[in-house]
């Protein structure tokens, strides 16, 4: 599914974005708020709004991204670009540090929600997709190696791509 994947959403990634990763996820990471979420902000979920699954996953690969980009970039910021839905399981957000950026999109086949309501809930009908703009080399080097050892240590299967 990854390599399908990748292909198909590589034609819908801006040019600048020069290396694509595609993940497939198992923790759910991160719960954000859905309210907030679908507003734009990047805020983690109360415990009423886990307890009423009024919650968007960031997903374990996506939740390491950010805390790593938090911890060793000052300046590192989340924004919301395309928030999912109650009825749309994707979303587009960009990590965006110095005159870098990392577009995270999470995907779902649709089929998936259709046969079952409660796979929204389970990580791993999920892929992640990593789009990478960074411009220093040592950056990315550095991005990319810290990502890369994630998913590995977590037996997380993954693909990469130059564009």
């Amino acid at each position: 599914m990854e390599n399908q994947l990748l292909a198909t959403q590589a034609s819908h990634i801006a040019d600048k974005y020069t290396f694509l990763m595609c993940t497939s996820e198992k923790e759910k990471g991160l719960l954000l708020s859905y309210n907030q979420f679908k507003d734009g902000n990047f805020i983690a979920a109360s415990e009423t709004e886990q307890k009423m699954l009024l919650t968007t996953m960031l997903l374990g690969s996506g939740t390491f991204l950010y805390e790593y980009l938090k911890a060793n970039f000052s300046d590192f910021k989340a924004k919301v670009v395309k928030p999912n839905g109650f009825i749309t399981t994707s979303f587009e957000v960009k990590y965006k540090f110095g005159n870098n950026e990392i577009l995270v999109i999470r995907k779902m086949e649709s089929k998936k929600l259709l046969l079952n309501p409660l796979a929204a809930e389970d990580p791993k009908n999920y892929h992640l997709i990593f789009a990478f703009d960074i411009k220093e080399k040592h950056v990315f080097t550095e991005v990319q190696t810290a990502l890369t050892n994630y998913l590995k240590q977590h037996e997380i299967s993954f693909e990469m791509k130059n564009r």
